[in-house]
């Protein structure tokens, strides 16, 4: 695809994010996902944890013997949903 403007052509080029490096947050917003500290913010696991500390500011996930891991379907269902609502997903 080509797109001209006053000062000349210029292309579009589309790729696919193979491989990256990022911190939480980074890894949140890349993923269109919430973020570490949010109600299912982990990215392993869709667990809500919980809020502890004054004001509830802080979540923690207690380690659990039944914790629900992430699947490649439910994640791949999820992909789905933010492409529909804009909006990022648990």
């Amino acid at each position: 695809m080509f797109k001209r403007n006053c000062i000349g052509i210029f292309r579009t080029i589309r790729a696919t994010l193979l491989l990256s490096s990022a911190d939480l947050p980074g890894k949140a917003l890349m993923a269109n996902m919430k973020q570490y500290n949010g109600e299912q913010g982990c990215s392993v696991c869709e667990d809500k944890g919980k809020t502890v500390g004054v004001g509830g500011l802080h979540r923690v996930w207690p380690y659990t013997t039944n914790m629900v891991l992430r699947t490649h379907k439910a994640v791949v269902e999820s992909i789905r949903k933010v492409i529909q609502t804009g909006k990022p997903v648990c």
